[in-house]
């Protein structure tokens, strides 16, 4: 009796997505032509920096169209390419036409500072000179990568734009990786849907901002954190560290927290499961890496404070300091450590749930308090339903993540003086937030 002629898993799977490849190629190859048409004329008709920018929209379309395919092809999940496509081009919207009317309510922004600082940079490097800029070295690294962009292709505030939108995108990505190491398939498909679509990380996420390449960093951290708590060393490790590096160099304090949550978890949670001869190595290596994070902590805090240490003091001089116009909280006075301590429940609000709808002061204020509200039901079904507890105790890829997301949320919440600027930064730790409450809702679907 002859074998039966019974089709392979992956012959059946390379048949299902060839067409979704071919479907790619062709996309990408009409984009590719769009673009070259737009870079051509659009230029001549429209001033640089929309014709530039719409160019740039073309070529970064048409790489996302390819790239996003390609990756949830490989990963097996033909919904991640849809959503990945979907929100980039949400991003674009913003990009190219909704940013107008948000930049009606912010007149003056760091948007305008990076612009200025940029357009010098690219007029100095055509030159053939470095340009110092007496800023932070925050803003001294997003000027410099403004200015190279504009060096190369024209001073393009639209460009800078889809160039974060593209971005932004890409960092969803690595949250879905990050993500993919410990939450079952539906609760992950949840997180990585809200993670993607959220109102406030699309807009934030496709500016002309340091903040589409911090959350780009985050979700690399948050990867490389993942796979760290997991079996090996090398590839986690140089994921952190240059996730690490990046915002080292657009937000020191944010690199600081992530030093300090990454080296306790990973020794003290990570499942020893090597030789009993070859836990010299993990000590040692354990070892380099407090002694490196420690320098990274140290040069953190010059970077952010200068030569001074800091202080309760310094806290409250930062935090009352940010506290200006309509969207100021109150000023605070924290006299000791304790005051300071104290202050962190009340702050985390602030930055995690504000402001709420009967606090909008203008029409970005409307709509974060909408997506606040939506938070806030989020998380108290999530809590309610008692999965988070249950789950969190298997899940110890999580753990870093949640404790780096806290350390984030308490420092803001000591130095956040103003609700339009914590808006913009929660981005930073919503993504956390947001694969918690799925989490947490999955015992809410119905079983089977």
């Amino acid at each position: 009796m002859g074998a039966l002629d019974v089709p392979s898993l992956e012959g059946e799977m390379a048949r299902t997505s060839a067409p979704l490849k071919n479907r790619a190629r062709r996309l990408a190859l009409g984009m590719a032509l769009a673009a070259a048409l737009i870079a051509g004329l659009l230029p001549s008709y429209l001033d640089s920096d929309v014709g530039v920018g719409l160019a740039g929209a073309s070529v970064l379309a048409c790489l996302a169209l390819f790239s996003f395919q390609q990756w949830a092809n490989r990963e097996g999940t033909v919904w991640l390419g849809k959503l990945l496509i979907i929100s980039f081009a949400l991003r674009l919207t913003i990009a190219l036409v909704g940013s107008d009317l948000l930049y009606s309510y912010y007149p003056v922004n760091d948007s305008n500072l990076y612009d200025f600082y940029g357009r010098e940079i690219a007029a100095h490097l055509k030159e053939g000179q470095i340009m110092n800029v007496p800023a932070s070295i925050g803003v001294i690294a997003y000027s410099y990568l403004t200015g190279f962009v504009y060096a190369l292709f024209g001073p393009s505030w639209t460009l800078m734009q889809v160039l974060n939108s593209f971005i932004g995108t890409v960092g969803v990505f690595f949250f879905f990786k990050a993500f993919q190491t410990f939450l079952p398939p539906g609760v992950l498909k949840t997180a990585v849907y809200l993670t993607a679509l959220m109102p406030s990380i699309l807009l934030w996420t496709s500016l002309h901002l340091r903040d589409p390449w911090i959350f780009l960093m985050i979700g690399l951290l948050a990867y490389g954190m993942a796979l760290a708590m997991q079996r090996g060393w090398m590839k986690p490790w140089l994921m952190c560290a240059t996730a690490i590096g990046g915002l080292m160099l657009l937000r020191p304090y944010v690199a600081a927290v992530a030093v300090a949550s990454l080296i306790p978890s990973v020794t003290l949670f990570k499942p020893l499961r090597i030789r009993p001869s070859a836990f010299g190595v993990r000590l040692t290596l354990c070892v380099i890496a407090i002694t490196l994070g420690l320098y990274v902590l140290t040069k953190a805090q010059q970077l952010v404070l200068g030569t001074e240490p800091i202080s309760y003091e310094i806290l409250t001089n930062i935090r009352n300091a940010a506290a200006v116009e309509g969207s100021a909280l109150p000023p605070v006075a924290f006299r000791s450590w304790t005051d300071a301590i104290a202050h962190i429940p009340l702050g985390s609000i602030n930055f995690l749930f504000r402001p709420l709808p009967w606090e909008a002061y203008n029409l970005p204020a409307v709509v974060a308090s909408a997506e606040n509200s939506f938070l806030v039901v989020l998380v108290l079904m999530a809590l309610i339903s008692g999965r988070w507890w249950q789950s969190l105790r298997t899940m110890r890829s999580f753990w870093p993540m949640l404790i780096f997301a806290a350390g984030v949320t308490a420092v803001y919440a000591l130095i956040g003086g103003n609700l339009g600027t914590l808006m913009r930064v929660k981005i930073q730790v919503l993504p956390f937030l947001l694969a918690f409450a799925a989490l947490g809702l999955a015992r809410l679907r119905p079983s089977g």
